[in-house]
């Protein structure tokens, strides 16, 4: 019987690698490791020649609690959540990209920049709408 992980990663494996020319690493290390961290966890997955982007929606207690190191800094949680908008904007913007799905926790569905944008801003206004009702009820 198939893991819910196998069948996630092998189902997006087959959609994506044939658009991949380059960084094969992105899908087969990264994402790979990304999902097997939550295979239920719903995210946004772009494919392009040079490799992939993965967006993943995490849990609003995901996000840290004050500053921590963050790529070339550090940043708080509604950076990293702000820097997920950005990340969007820029595959859009300046990637060749041939596959963009969004996974629902369950299917995999195809999606196009307004779609995908959509389903961001969401999931960001869901995170800060649980950020408030945790601030208000401390």
């Amino acid at each position: 019987m198939q893991t819910k992980l196998s069948r996630v990663y092998q189902d997006l494996h087959s959609r994506s690698m044939k658009h991949i020319t380059h960084y094969h690493q992105d899908l087969n290390k990264w994402d790979y490791l990304a999902i097997a961290d939550n295979p239920d966890r719903p995210f946004l997955h772009f494919t392009r020649p040079t490799g992939t982007t993965i967006i993943c929606f995490y849990e609003a207690e995901w996000y840290p609690v004050g500053q921590v190191p963050y790529l070339f800094g550090h940043a708080d949680k509604n950076k990293i959540l702000r820097d997920k908008m950005l990340t969007l904007e820029y595959v859009w913007k300046n990637y060749d990209t041939k596959e963009a799905l969004y996974f629902d926790g369950n299917k995999f569905k195809k999606v196009d920049k307004g779609q995908s944008v959509e389903i961001l801003e969401n999931y960001t206004r869901s995170i800060k709408s649980q950020w408030r009702r945790e601030k208000n009820e401390r």
